[in-house]
């Protein structure tokens, strides 16, 4: 298939079409069960495919653990130490991966209060939870240092928002 490069800086290589996920269990009715949603991502794969599109919102994260299911033979996960790191803090504290990761944000930044969105008690009670998580100087230096090997891709800034104006 066909490919396309998204960014001005030859950044991210896709497929030049990819595939909407979120009907595999969520929001069009009743989708295909598990193995034939696994199976048909494969296919488009197999196909050519690189670009899936999902979200944590779309069945409360169980879209995410499919595709993610769907594509652990074929994916590279750059990001691997950094789930590790987040996991073992996790462990270590009695916390949750999400829970660190708010964490990680309350010891960056005194002046940012973050607003994570849920729609579930258990979420929100893991969200306002980690308020609780402690992290020492050198924890956060260790996520700084696996977040710093991660390119970011799109727009992160105001500047860069009212840039897109510019090209309409």
């Amino acid at each position: 298939m066909e490919k396309r490069v998204l960014g001005k800086e030859n950044s991210l290589t896709v497929s030049a079409v990819g595939l909407g996920c979120m009907g595999f269990s969520h929001g069009y009715g009743p989708g295909p069960d598990r193995e034939e949603a696994i199976r048909l991502i494969r296919t488009a794969y197999e196909l050519g495919c690189a670009f899936f599109d999902t979200a944590e919102g779309y069945a409360a994260g169980e879209n995410e653990k499919l595709v993610g299911e769907a594509i652990k033979p074929f994916r590279m996960d750059a990001n691997q130490p950094l789930l590790d790191l987040l996991h073992r803090f996790a462990a270590d504290k009695g916390a949750t991966p999400a829970q660190i990761s708010l964490a990680w944000m309350l010891h960056k930044w005194d002046f940012l209060v973050p607003i994570p969105g849920m729609r579930r008690a258990e979420r929100m009670r893991e969200n306002f939870g980690a308020v609780d998580v402690t992290l020492t100087d050198a924890e956060f230096q260790q996520l700084e240092a696996e977040l710093a090997k991660i390119e970011i891709h799109g727009n992160r800034t105001d500047e860069d928002i009212f840039k897109l104006k510019d090209m309409i």
